[in-house]
């Protein structure tokens, strides 16, 4: 009989930030969580506004960006902002000929 294992999802960074093998101190898992738990939340506020939201340094926040892999706060939000984009919708396929334009 095969027993099936089941592995966390490690794709992307909320992956990444979620699995983190080493753990995190009482700082990092509590910006981990805000941003695990409201990743839109994080694209649409500032670092300053994100710190005193959470109640941590902005150095704190900084901190975490570069833990996560990434050179500062911004490009964190970046990446998150991404990954968590809606897939546009097809629309319908442009017209044939100029025809349609006359």
């Amino acid at each position: 009989m095969t027993e099936t294992v089941s592995t966390p999802q490690l794709e992307g960074i909320l992956g990444r930030i979620r699995y983190r093998p080493g753990g995190y101190s009482a700082v990092e898992g509590t910006i981990a969580a805000a941003i695990i738990e409201d990743p839109d939340g994080i694209t649409r506020e500032s670092m300053v506004q994100f710190s005193q939201r959470q109640a941590v340094s902005t150095g704190s926040a900084v901190r975490f960006a570069k833990l996560a892999g990434f050179s500062g706060f911004r490009e964190l939000r970046l990446a998150i902002a991404r990954e968590t984009a809606p897939s546009p919708v097809p629309g319908p396929p442009p017209p044939d000929g100029l025809a349609h334009v006359l």
